[in-house]
């Protein structure tokens, strides 16, 4: 069998191939998970606001990482709009709500967190932290002092001992979520080790003028 010869025309298609593939897989894995979810709870509806991004494949843009490899720009960037999608939302539905639960610690939506509360809206700002309450200084001390209720949850916690895994999560999420979850305990451990090894400030050696 002859393999084929490796051209950088095919090198290109194959790319821009696989990022089309990656494209269609999202929305097609979004799609599955939101149907999924808006079967079994009762959200009157569930919906993606943002834009999930993937850069076009563009082999003249490279750039080199520690090792010498390359690595090509046409890149996944995740979710963009995000948080415009959400204010929008909070705003044009204002009527049919009497509360607004904002799940965010990103300052970025005290001004319409702000404009609800001028209309007479309760909002209730809930936050996911690492190591809920020792990093409660991660969130908007601003958006905190508008909203009537705030409540700080540790990320961990909430990935650890509140995923269904019997929910028909597909494994591409729950691997992320299996990652992040593996990436927390180290995070927390380190900064235990480094706690630890800390030296007492009652009993540090001062050094002499």
């Amino acid at each position: 069998m002859r393999m084929p010869e490796l051209t950088t025309e095919l090198v290109i298609q194959k790319a821009q191939d696989w990022y089309e593939h990656e494209f269609r897989r999202f929305h097609q894995l979004r799609k599955s998970v939101f149907e999924e979810i808006q079967q079994n709870t009762n959200f009157l509806e569930f919906k993606y606001v943002g834009q999930y991004v993937v850069q076009p494949f563009r082999p003249y843009r490279l750039e080199y990482d520690y090792d010498g490899n390359i690595n090509f720009q046409g890149t996944q960037v995740g979710e963009k709009g995000v948080d415009i999608g959400i204010a929008v939302d909070m705003i044009s539905k204002m009527d049919s709500f009497d509360v607004a639960v904002l799940v965010s610690g990103d300052s970025d939506f005290f001004p319409v967190v702000r404009y609800l509360k001028d209309k007479l809206k309760y909002v209730y700002h809930f936050s996911v932290g690492r190591g809920v309450g020792q990093d409660t200084q991660y969130f908007s001390p601003a958006l905190r002092g508008v909203v009537d209720c705030f409540q700080g949850f540790d990320e961990l916690e909430l990935l650890s001992n509140y995923i269904n895994e019997h929910a028909g999560i597909p494994p591409a999420i729950m691997d992320t979520i299996n990652l992040r979850a593996a990436e927390l305990e180290r995070i927390l451990d380190d900064e235990e080790l480094s706690y630890r090894n800390a030296p007492d400030p009652d009993t540090a050696l001062i050094p002499r003028r």
